[in-house]
């Protein structure tokens, strides 16, 4: 299914920041998300296009799964993407405390 369209400039297990949009606190969590993903053998994309729409803070092509970080974001917005984006996706709040399982649980 050709749900994604990455950015130009996107690199396959790059993780992308903006200190003008995100929040350190956010990035930090993207981060250690991805870390996570990688050390399970998944390959992602940072701000990953969906159906043209915004952005993905992080898609996970090989599951077809969006993972949005929250911070500012309301459920509102989540429940928004999820309908436009056409995929799971997945909100995990910042203040989270991740682990490898819960990662896994996430995405699968």
């Amino acid at each position: 299914m050709d749900i994604m369209r990455v950015k130009q400039n996107s690199k396959r297990n790059v993780i992308y920041f903006s200190v003008k949009s995100e929040s350190l606190r956010h990035y930090l969590k993207k981060a250690e998300f991805c870390y996570y993903l990688k050390f399970l053998g998944y390959e992602f994309y940072c701000e990953a296009r969906i159906n043209s729409e915004s952005r993905a803070d992080i898609f996970i092509p090989k599951l077809e799964v969006a993972v949005e970080i929250l911070d500012s974001e309301s459920e509102e917005n989540l429940i928004s993407k999820a309908k436009r984006y056409k995929c799971i996706v997945r909100g995990v709040s910042c203040m989270q405390e991740l682990s490898l399982d819960f990662v896994e649980r996430c995405v699968n």
